[in-house]
């Protein structure tokens, strides 16, 4: 039966369900699991979801008690209706995660007030999926006091997801500029170093 329907009749309709519908739908057979997870129907179900659900607003809330930190979902209207309720994965128990950005249904989180032992996570709460990145080059260890800014995006030319994380040195006067500046891309899971052309500027403590 399947044969019998155009491939571009499942696109289309695939497109339309939600991303748990979705992720069923890949264990029924070996062609629809190389179909959904093309970069192309990726691409394509990411830009009608986000069409679809452009007006909703991320809720971060932390309790004591369970150590946890809850995620949410709400309509961006004068209700605040709740649309769905996420499964944080991450125990908490002596600090708290900071949203550095989101982009196409990642969320980068990071508990950088502890330089000496900091952790960043790229989370998926859809596909219930994360990537611990590993320790970039600048650490406290490694140069002893540094102020830093982190930012997340998704780079359109090649679909991948970055990190970008700008350090500037202490000296004893300040902070030294330009900064040296740190890269994560998701596609290679690595960080790198770039020239960031002489910056002259120091840009404060966890900007965004």
């Amino acid at each position: 039966m399947l044969d019998c329907i155009p491939q571009e009749v499942w696109i289309d309709i695939l497109t339309r369900l939600p991303i748990e519908t979705l992720i069923r739908c890949i264990s029924i057979s070996k062609s629809w699991y190389s179909l959904i997870t093309t970069p192309t129907f990726i691409s394509q179900h990411l830009n009608r979801t986000t069409a679809a659900n452009n007006d909703l607003l991320l809720v971060r809330n932390y309790s004591d008690n369970s150590k946890k930190e809850h995620y949410s979902l709400h309509f961006d209207n004068h209700t605040f209706d709740a649309y769905k309720t996420l499964d944080f994965p991450f125990m908490t128990p002596n600090h708290y995660f900071r949203v550095i950005g989101c982009s196409n249904g990642l969320l980068c989180l990071s508990d950088d007030q502890f330089y000496y032992n900091h952790t960043m996570i790229l989370w998926n709460p859809s596909m219930r999926k994360y990537v611990n990145l590993p320790w970039p080059r600048i650490t406290f260890n490694s140069h002893a006091l540094f102020m830093q800014s982190i930012g997340f995006g998704f780079n359109v030319a090649n679909n991948d997801c970055k990190v970008v994380k700008v350090v500037h040195l202490q000296e004893t006067c300040g902070y030294k500029a330009p900064p040296k500046v740190e890269i994560y891309e998701l596609t290679t899971g690595s960080w790198r170093s770039v020239n960031p052309m002489g910056f002259p500027y120091v840009v404060g403590e966890r900007s965004s």
